[in-house]
């Protein structure tokens, strides 16, 4: 699911602007899973098992930026959601050149509700969307906003993949491959890899966007892979200071429920 609000901006006076819930067509909402056609492109040479994919991303905005990512074998596709989102959501572009400092806490611990790894138990899938899912189409399901009284809008997106789901991992683990893959991507790297006692691994990314020429846009992620759930679900990294104002999202990857071969 992908849900994406927006910060209200301040107007001369000082007192926050405010705006009304914007509505986000699943056109739209559907241009910002680019990810996904990435992914079964990556996995064209594998024609065995199929996995079923599904992404859920919560994302709020504001005049700054933000970004996460994993070790050597974690993601790959939040980036480029995270890219998207921050264009639907009308970024402000920074008036000014001055230096940000990075190693500073963010404003806030935390808007967005973080995801909770496991299979979406909000998911339901009709008749006509199975249809489109075997036609080799992904399924976009409009989802309500992420916080009453805040500028959002969200959506859940499925994709049936024809790969290994050890294979489809490994395409969105890899993040040091966002640059030069996903578009707008100038920098992606993890400054921080740990393995739990749970057996999850938390991996803490650092993202650079080039959404216009001249300007760009610095991330900071941390995303907890956890294997034997088949999730990642990440946030925004609070202990720096990044240009978004709030991120969360969740990659679910299970056996296709009825044609598991």
């Amino acid at each position: 699911a992908i849900k994406c609000r927006r910060r209200p901006q301040p107007t001369p006076d000082g007192q926050a602007q405010k705006t009304s819930h914007p509505q986000y067509s699943i056109k739209q909402l559907s241009s910002a899973i680019g990810l996904i056609p990435s992914v079964t492109q990556s996995l064209s040479l594998y024609q065995r098992n199929q996995a079923r994919t599904t992404l859920d991303t919560t994302t709020t905005t504001t005049t700054t930026t933000t970004t996460m990512k994993r070790s050597l074998q974690l993601q790959s596709f939040g980036l480029l959601l995270v890219a998207v989102l921050l264009l639907l959501c009308g970024c402000s572009i920074p008036t000014t050149t001055a230096k940000k400092a990075r190693d500073v806490p963010h404003p806030h611990q935390g808007l967005l509700k973080p995801h909770e790894p496991g299979p979406f138990a909000s998911l339901s899938l009709k008749a006509k969307d199975e249809a489109t899912l075997a036609k080799g189409n992904s399924v976009m399901k409009q989802d309500e906003i992420s916080k009453k009284g805040s500028d959002g809008g969200g959506a859940i997106c499925v994709q049936d993949v024809q790969a290994p789901t050890d294979a489809v991992w490994n395409q969105i683990l890899r993040m040091d491959d966002y640059k030069g893959k996903v578009g707008k991507v100038l920098e992606c790297k993890n400054y921080f890899v740990k393995k739990n006692k749970d057996g999850s691994i938390t991996m803490k990314t650092k993202q650079r966007l080039g959404i216009l020429p001249g300007y760009s846009y610095e991330n900071y992620y941390d995303h907890t892979y956890y294997p034997e759930k088949g999730s990642l679900v990440w946030r925004m990294d609070y202990e720096k200071n990044s240009d978004f104002d709030d991120v969360a999202g969740h990659w679910h990857i299970a056996q296709h429920p009825s044609n598991p071969e």
